[in-house]
């Protein structure tokens, strides 16, 4: 269930703790409960292994030395730990690094284990595999539609190339119409399985339900890969304690002096920002406000999903509150209550998509041009996005509103 939050106050702001397991804010002190893995490991695992579990709690450290189990005398392994009452609690166990994690019996990809802390809570795991063991497992591609791939794509304010991946929507080669175009940042997740890391988005599947209900008219989809170990830098414009780099400005002048007007070159667009949509997750949310912000008149349409408004001590916030939005503008804000594990922090996160939104209504933004979901229960990955992504495509790409432009 998905909350939409009317805005008739304004909403206070709290201490910044941060949407990922970095904090850089004093926090209250809230008492600890004892929680305990037990982890059963396949008969292949060498006798020298060191077992460890990595999560949303240490960052997703493949080898955290504070996150070792210990070797028990009937060959299992044990660990203890404290937790926040509450936590939503997600993991892999791995041999220390990535290339070492577990896998199913199959060899294939686990979703990532959850588990709700509570009083004296027992976690028990049976790996069925190790990724360096394991069978190679059979790709299965999941694309549907006209999806191009396009490698090697120059993006000279970076300094590097990336691969695209264009859906073009049912009967584009023969139609000879234009159409609106929605550009997406992480294109590895968007379409295909294959591709994915955690997941996919399921857009064209989406846009497939969509059409045949005639409920969204034919767009064209750009998807622009992200840059595995530089994408941190490159989707942030602000440096961070987590990230001190910021090649953010540098991708949002790409998208607007370098792809667009490649895109609108070569395949039958509506170049007008009206038509032109910007959407992505976390980071690639707090990338797509900062674009349509920073250059108003090009992506007339916004879609931020959960996202990573925490960066840079939440200068995002000082942007909205001072920035000159083009009143033509449609934006959608969300975020899930259960972003993070511990529930402070998921608060917070809620909070501060909802200070974004409070700023951007003071500058102008109406409810009929700014959208603000809360989703119930929603955690932070693609499948979450995924649920949400229809209901947000619907909103941004519906008739607009009726009145002059300031």
């Amino acid at each position: 269930m998905s909350t939409l939050l009317p805005f008739t106050r304004s909403f206070r702001l709290l201490p910044l703790m941060l949407l990922l397991p970095l904090h850089l804010g004093a926090k209250a002190q809230v008492e600890k409960v004892s929680v305990s893995f037990q982890v059963s490991a396949p008969a292949t695992t060498p006798a020298d292994a060191s077992l460890h579990v990595a999560g949303n709690m240490n960052g997703w450290n493949p080898g955290d030395p504070q996150w070792r189990l210990r070797r028990q005398a009937d060959g299992t392994w044990f660990g203890q730990f404290a937790f926040e009452p509450g936590y939503a609690l997600q993991f892999k166990v791995t041999r220390g690094s990535w290339e070492t994690v577990e896998k199913d019996a199959r060899g294939d990809e686990l979703p990532n284990r959850t588990a709700e802390v509570g009083p004296a809570t027992v976690i028990r795991v049976q790996v069925a595999s190790w990724r360096d063991q394991a069978p190679a497992p059979e790709v299965a591609h999941t694309v549907i539609g006209d999806l191009r791939v396009i490698e090697g794509f120059a993006m000279p304010q970076l300094g590097t190339t990336r691969t695209l991946r264009i859906l073009l929507p049912p009967g584009y080669e023969t139609s000879g119409q234009r159409y609106p175009v929605l550009y997406m940042h992480d294109a590895q997740n968007l379409f295909d399985a294959a591709t994915s890391f955690a997941g996919e988005w399921e857009v064209d599947e989406a846009l497939a339900k969509l059409g045949a209900s005639a409920s969204l008219p034919p767009i064209i989809v750009v998807g622009i890969d992200h840059g595995g170990k530089e994408r941190l830098a490159e989707y942030s414009p602000y440096r961070d304690e987590r990230i001190p780099t910021a090649k953010g400005a540098a991708t949002a002048d790409f998208l607007v002096k370098t792809l667009k007007p490649w895109v609108d070159r070569t395949y039958r667009t509506k170049p007008e920002a009206e038509h032109t949509a910007l959407a992505g997750s976390s980071l690639g949310g707090l990338l797509s406000l900062y674009t349509a912000l920073r250059h108003p008149g090009v992506f007339g349409k916004a879609a931020c999903f959960s996202s990573s408004f925490w960066v840079g001590g939440c200068q995002m916030l000082k942007e909205a509150a001072a920035a000159k939005p083009d009143p033509a503008l449609r934006l959608y804000l969300d975020i899930g209550d259960r972003e993070a594990g511990a529930p402070a922090d998921s608060r917070q996160a809620v909070q501060d998509t909802l200070d974004i939104a409070e700023a951007l209504r003071r500058r102008g933004l109406g409810p009929e041009r700014l959208k603000v979901v809360v989703a119930e229960g929603a955690r932070h990955t693609e499948r979450a996005w995924a649920a949400r992504f229809p209901e947000a495509l619907r909103w941004l790409f519906a008739a607009p509103p009726a009145g002059p432009r300031r």
